[in-house]
């Protein structure tokens, strides 16, 4: 891993305990959700994945991460471990805060936590090849070794 060439030590990064920081989070992940589906459903996915998250989080298995500016969360990824694998989870990073590197310092961060507090021997993330996350993963020092490939689909006539 490397430092990433934007690092930005401006915002706190730590993980999300308080049931404010989770309220937070289902916020940001409904701001920034994809755009095939209404706000509404998106806010229920992720309350839905919050429970699940937080769950996982308190079993042992990883945590959900907040870059915070004072109390407001601005960025959240989440990082979740088993057998010596750690692996990524969204990045959300509210549209106000994007092309300030925070989104990179958290990959870094969240890195650097699962080496030392997790003693991982690999992470793992997907992305879209032809989606900007990638690029925030390579500027870590991530090197792609497979590539997955997937089929969804949503009912295109319900308007979002």
């Amino acid at each position: 891993m490397q430092k990433p060439k934007k690092y930005n030590s401006d915002f706190e990064i730590r993980i999300l305990e308080s049931e404010e920081d989770w309220r937070q989070n289902i916020e940001l992940q409904t701001k920034t959700g994809e755009t095939h589906m209404k706000e509404s459903e998106w806010r229920d996915f992720a309350t839905k994945q919050s429970v699940r998250y937080r769950a996982m989080s308190k079993s042992g298995l990883g945590h959900w991460f907040g870059a915070f500016e004072g109390k407001k969360l601005v960025a959240s990824q989440g990082l979740f471990h088993a057998d010596g694998v750690g692996r990524y989870q969204v990045i959300a990073t509210d549209p106000d805060y994007r092309r300030r590197g925070i989104a990179a310092t958290m990959v870094f961060e969240l890195a650097r936590h699962a080496f030392e507090k997790w003693f991982v021997k690999d992470l793992v993330m997907c992305a879209d090849p032809g989606y900007f996350a990638i690029d925030i993963y390579k500027s870590v020092g991530f090197k792609q070794t497979l590539t997955q490939h997937g089929v969804y689909w949503w009912d295109k006539t319900r308007s979002p």
